[in-house]
């Protein structure tokens, strides 16, 4: 009977994870929170740094929700310049800048359906913004849904 309990209870947790992570991508109230909500698959995160640059690779299988790729605290204002390519095969992605006054500025967003797979030649996607970073802990999330395939590699700078 025990062993039962627990299965329920086990399955009832991970149905109500999923569902959270999956009503996320446009909730600014969930987006906003410390905590990451997802559910993902085959996920693999590189971050080093390079001189005054960060680098941060990431190639995910499937994911819902959301998940914190990046942190910055400051004391002051500044602006950074961020350089990236973002691929999305599957589903729905976006980067987002969370400021410490909770503001959430959209970086990137990709769909599978912009993706245009019959071009023979990989063509040079690299984009660049700029990161408005406000004193506090600054944060990028990559926020997911319909089970969002992709890779991104971006770079960090001054």
């Amino acid at each position: 009977m025990k062993k039962r309990i627990t299965t329920v209870l086990l399955t009832v947790a991970l149905l109500v994870t999923g569902c959270s992570a999956s009503k996320v991508y446009d909730n600014e109230e969930m987006l906003i929170k410390d905590s990451d909500t997802y559910s993902k698959t085959m996920y693999s995160q590189n971050s080093f740094q390079d001189g005054n640059e960060e680098k941060i690779n990431i190639k995910c299988g499937s994911m819902e929700g959301m998940y914190t790729i990046w942190t910055c605290t400051t004391k002051e204002e500044e602006e950074l310049s961020m350089t990236y390519d973002f691929q999305v095969t599957n589903g729905t992605a976006k980067l987002i800048l969370i400021q410490p006054d909770d503001t959430v500025i959209t970086l990137a967003e990709k769909s599978s359906q912009e993706t245009d797979t019959s071009s023979e030649t990989p063509e040079n996607n690299t984009e660049t913004c700029t990161l408005p970073l406000k004193p506090g802990q600054n944060r990028i999330k990559i926020v997911c849904k319909d089970k969002a395939k992709f890779t991104i590699e971006l770079t960090i700078s001054d």
